[in-house]
């Protein structure tokens, strides 16, 4: 009897365990703008949330809230909305670092990165566009600080391309603002004609900080269409005979 009082009673103190709705995640916002650090919990039970900063020197925290309420000294800067996101007003370089949501025992830890962003996002050809052709395709990304990750996606579907690009960056100064670049390759048909190629610049936490869309005209004339039917088919049947051999 007292082994099922004991079961019983931890069983009953999982189901009233701390749930994150959503996984704290590592966040970015541009300077000037407002950050939200996400915490949505649920069966807090009697437990308050509480923000905290790690200090700029050493090992320590600051605490910035309790519950929904800003301490008297960052009343404005922070607030705290839902249960409990923290919302940083007005981000500037200073609020850089690591930030606490802790409840009850329960702490995660979010590193916030305030951005510049880019001056100009680009997309441009490497060499000409052509149906039957690989050409590359290349995003640039200038002056930013730090330089942006780069996505691509193509098509009304918005089918993700990413993974198929070679990006690095360049011309990164020692204050940390540099470009970012990344080239892909791609097999050209006439089926592309039209299409849409977006390069999307983003953060952690920040996505479409900043995009560029290119809408693909090829080279060619108007037999285009059947140019790509013509180049697609050919590799189609070139890949039929290897399977042959």
């Amino acid at each position: 009897m007292v082994g099922y009082l004991i079961l019983a009673c931890c069983l009953v103190g999982l189901s009233q365990a701390v749930t994150f709705v959503i996984e704290p995640f590592n966040t970015s916002a541009a300077i000037g703008s407002t950050g939200t650090l996400a915490c949505i919990a649920t069966n807090l039970g009697s437990d308050n949330v509480s923000w905290k900063k790690k200090q700029s020197s050493g090992s320590g925290y600051d605490s910035l809230t309790f519950g929904t309420n800003i301490l008297s000294s960052t009343q404005n800067k922070y607030a705290v909305s839902g249960t409990a996101n923290l919302t940083i007003n007005n981000v500037a370089s200073s609020d850089e670092g690591l930030y606490q949501c802790s409840i009850g025992s329960t702490t995660r830890e979010i590193s916030f990165t305030p951005v510049v962003l880019p001056n100009n996002v680009s997309v441009y050809w490497e060499n000409p566009p052509y149906a039957g052709r690989v050409v590359n395709i290349t995003c640039k990304a200038t002056y930013a600080n730090p330089p942006p990750y780069l996505k691509w996606f193509k098509g009304v579907n918005q089918m993700e391309l990413t993974q198929n690009a070679y990006y690095y960056t360049t011309n990164v100064r020692s204050s940390g603002y540099g470009d970012a670049m990344s080239t892909m390759a791609m097999a050209l048909t006439g089926l592309d004609q039209h299409q849409e190629i977006r390069c999307e610049a983003a953060y952690d936490g920040y996505e479409r900080a900043m995009e560029y869309t290119l809408n693909i005209q090829l080279n060619g004339g108007p037999a285009l269409k059947a140019q790509g039917l013509l180049a697609a088919l050919f590799v189609a049947c070139s890949l039929a005979l290897k399977s042959f051999q």
